[in-house]
């Protein structure tokens, strides 16, 4: 048989089986399963973990330089900054170490046959350096503690009773006649015939006294004024808001103000009182409101004078001076 323009004896044989063989399934590769990375949503939480892991190994680093300034760290800050008195002991604080987040897991994938993206977990931070507990008061060659308030000046508590006694430091709200009746500045408790010297700032004022735990309870006072312009020192004991102990303040250059002195077992009952701590002390001649308790008043004149200490307030005779930079206040009982 011709077919025109191809003769059939001149067709390669395996083009004239074709049209006898069935025609063979073409072979096709499978569709690849779609992988969570080309998800659209899967590229901003990838951007967000890099973000969350970089941000780690930056605090991690942040962590361990931390850990070597607290560990060659040695200083300890000057006390009685702005003039006051620094509690014994202080410390700055070990500077803050970040917190690291948990960096959150990724959605599962939409195609059940890949894996979701398994985020690493961040390495947890290196311990922060632990701060170095406070120091207890540095013991002198005489035995007596030493707490450093800031200054020039200085102050020696003692306590000569046989009990511990708590002292309590109260710095005028202005130059004169305006005493605090906040809480106190520094407070300090003493063992049984313990001392302690404190370091004054050049220009304190204000008031020392056994410490009941109130403002309101009758207690005297040893009241200082460290006067930067001259150098000198004025003191003097004040009984005028009661007597909760006796107060005697020496001066090194030999002004004596006060008195050692134990006078509640001699007072009568109608001038006794006990304080918030359940002490028995004497009552104020004079309280604040103006009320004049004349019983006291006679009693504290009869055994103290008029030029020991203050029973009144225009018993100014009972005020001391001295030039040196350093007093002793002792505080026995009342």
């Amino acid at each position: 048989m011709k077919i025109e323009g191809i003769d059939e004896a001149r067709k390669p044989r395996a083009a004239l089986l074709q049209r006898w063989l069935p025609p063979q399934p073409v072979e096709t590769q499978p569709e690849p399963a779609p992988s969570p990375l080309s998800d659209p949503r899967i590229a901003p939480m990838l951007e967000q973990l890099l973000q969350q892991l970089f941000m780690q190994a930056v605090l991690q680093m942040m962590n361990q330089v931390f850990n070597q300034l607290g560990a060659a760290g040695s200083g300890q800050p000057s006390a009685g900054g702005g003039g006051g008195i620094a509690p014994a002991g202080g410390v700055a604080g070990a500077a803050p170490v970040p917190a690291s987040a948990q960096p959150p897991s990724l959605p599962p994938a939409p195609t059940p046959a890949a894996p979701a993206v398994e985020a690493p977990a961040p390495a947890a931070p290196a311990p922060a350096a632990a701060a170095a507990p406070p120091a207890p008061a540095a013991e002198s060659p005489s035995g007596t503690a030493a707490v450093n308030g800031g200054g020039p000046n200085s102050l020696t508590l003692r306590n000569n009773t046989d009990q511990p006694m708590q002292v309590a430091f109260f710095r005028n709200l202005a130059p004169g006649e305006h005493p605090s009746f906040n809480g106190p500045e520094a407070t300090f408790t003493l063992k049984p015939h313990e001392s302690l010297k404190v370091a004054m700032p050049e220009d304190w004022q204000g008031r020392v006294q056994k410490w009941s735990g109130s403002t309101q309870d009758n207690a005297n006072w040893a009241e200082i004024n460290f006067e930067k312009s001259t150098k000198k020192i004025w003191f003097d004991e004040s009984d005028i808001p009661g007597r909760n102990s006796s107060i005697k303040i020496t001066a090194p250059d030999g002004p004596v103000a006060g008195s050692d002195r134990s006078l509640l077992g001699q007072a009568p009952a109608d001038i006794v009182t006990t304080d918030s701590s359940g002490q028995k002390v004497i009552k104020a001649p004079q309280w604040f409101t103006g009320e004049t308790n004349q019983a006291s008043v006679d009693f504290l004149n009869r055994t103290l004078g008029t030029t020991n200490a203050y029973v009144l307030p225009d018993d100014n005779n009972a005020v001391r001076v001295s030039e040196a930079n350093s007093l002793t206040v002792d505080f026995g009982e009342a």
